[in-house]
């Protein structure tokens, strides 16, 4: 439990959430559906000097991930941020390359500055090989709640909200977040300090009930 925790604070300062160590190593069929958006809300609000025009999804009921996993890199579906949570849980301590690939250079930086503190730890393959474990009885998965897509900087991005579950039980203290960024035709992971901090502390801040409200 120990390796868990530590594990978590790393991607939580690279802002992918929280991603096990020996929770999710096995396949499954059925146990964890993918439930798109029920509700779509599109607002807009001033924020600094800039104007943000945001669409806001809430998964109804929220959405367990990964709700699949992939084999391979090439079978990797990069479309949506929802996909590279899959990829991410499909390829951590699995393909070490693989892995870094779904991250922005300075997030991956991060993970390797990390990595190196942890004598090599967190991107072990230890698992490479080994088949894949479902997510709900291991008890290692995020709660994806909602999420937010704005365009800043002439890139889209995107920001889920979740609950990340280790051996069943939430361990952040209210509700973490993922950054994505669209480059080169494919979603990838951002660091928390990478892009315009203060739209995001604007959406990371405000309860789900004002950003439904804002005008």
């Amino acid at each position: 439990m120990k390796n868990h925790k530590t594990l978590s604070i790393i991607y939580s300062i690279v802002g992918i959430g929280v991603i096990c160590l020996s929770g999710i190593t096995g396949g499954f069929s059925g146990d964890l559906k993918f439930n798109y958006p029920g509700k779509v809300y599109k607002k807009e609000v001033k924020i600094g000097e800039e104007v943000i025009q945001y669409e806001l999804k809430i998964y109804q009921p929220p959405i367990s991930m990964p709700n699949h996993f992939y084999e391979s890199e090439k079978e990797a579906n990069l479309s949506e941020p929802e996909d590279v949570i899959n990829a991410l849980y499909s390829s951590l301590n699995r393909n070490k390359k693989w892995f870094l690939s779904l991250h922005t250079k300075m997030a991956a930086e991060w993970i390797i500055k990390g990595n190196k503190k942890s004598n090599g730890k967190y991107l072990e393959e230890f698992k490479k090989g080994k088949p894949y474990e479902s997510p709900i009885k291991s008890g290692n998965y995020d709660k994806l709640l909602y999420r937010m897509d704005y365009k800043s900087d002439s890139f889209k991005r995107s920001i889920i909200f979740y609950v990340a579950y280790i051996d069943g039980d939430p361990v952040l203290e209210g509700i973490g977040f993922k950054k994505f960024i669209f480059k080169n035709s494919k979603w990838l992971v951002c660091a928390f300090n990478e892009g315009n901090s203060k739209i995001e502390q604007y959406f990371h801040h405000r309860p789900l009930e004002q950003l439904i409200g804002e005008k």
